[in-house]
């Protein structure tokens, strides 16, 4: 059976969330298991984000779905200067009579607050325990750090490494926190790992929390991973899942033994170097 017999596939253009374009991808025969190349004449994107999404619908009725039943989608993102967004700008300008902010800080906690809201940051969790805007309460339990998601089928191996790995019990370690003042925002920047009951740590996070006078709250995340810790889930790996015999067995054992040398090598190189 043909594709083109059956199916519509749209493709939309949007620059910021608003449309920029749409059209019908033209499938003149796509047969199954068959790969084919189609020019979608999209050039000279504009600034901002732009995403395309694709639209696969019914194309006639039939005993199963009626005629423009969206059957699936797809959606590509392509960050092009997104730092420039308009609307993003409009957001976060603060004119000159903007309400300033009043802060409090005490062992745990910090308190950011104005007129229009009133912000709870923990600094035992690099996060909010609590934030109200305009009379409404949008947090009130403490927001947290997971890497822990619900497996589905296709994990069901791979599932039981996570768990041995401890995904699914990481607890928040906050090295330091730091507030800074601008004249429109204030930034509260958490140093923090990412660590499993007795485990090594997984992540070391840099977190920028900027709140600006009109209650705008932005976030930017730089994660480390730790691949000491990588390199003992392949051992284990390899250890659970791999029969070896002598001579594979040797040679590795002199493979393992000339990584941790050079190893040694560059590491003293590199405190000489610094």
């Amino acid at each position: 059976m043909n594709i083109n017999d059956f199916l519509d596939i749209t493709y939309k253009v949007y620059l910021d969330g608003c449309l920029l374009s749409s059209n019908k991808l033209i499938l003149e025969s796509l047969k199954a298991k068959e790969e084919k190349w189609y020019d979608l004449n999209i050039s000279n994107l504009p600034k901002g984000i732009v995403t395309i999404l694709f639209e696969y619908s019914v194309k006639y009725n039939n005993s199963l779905y009626e005629k423009d039943t969206i059957l699936g989608h797809d959606q590509f993102i392509i960050k092009n200067e997104a730092e420039n967004i308009s609307s993003l700008a409009e957001l976060i300008k603060i004119n000159a009579t903007a309400e300033k902010f009043y802060i409090e800080e005490s062992v745990n906690k910090i308190k950011i607050s104005n007129s229009d809201f009133n912000y709870i940051y923990n600094k035992n969790t690099g996060s909010f325990d609590f934030i109200e805007s305009l009379g409404e309460v949008f947090i009130d339990n403490p927001m947290d750090f997971i890497i822990w998601r619900a497996p589905t089928d296709n994990d069901r191996k791979i599932k039981n490494d996570w768990i041995e790995a401890g995904f699914d019990q990481i607890t928040t370690y906050v090295y330091n926190n730091e507030i800074k003042e601008y004249s429109n925002k204030v930034e509260i920047i958490s140093s923090l790992s990412l660590i499993p009951a007795y485990r090594e740590k997984v992540l070391d996070l840099t977190v920028v929390w900027s709140i600006y006078s009109s209650g705008l709250v932005n976030c930017d995340i730089k994660a480390v991973k730790n691949m000491k810790m990588a390199q003992k889930a392949l051992h284990a790996f390899d250890e659970k899942h791999l029969v070896l015999n002598d001579q594979m067995k040797k040679t590795m054992r002199i493979m393992q033994e000339d990584y941790e040398s050079m190893y040694h090598m560059l590491h003293k190189y590199l405190i000489e170097f610094q």
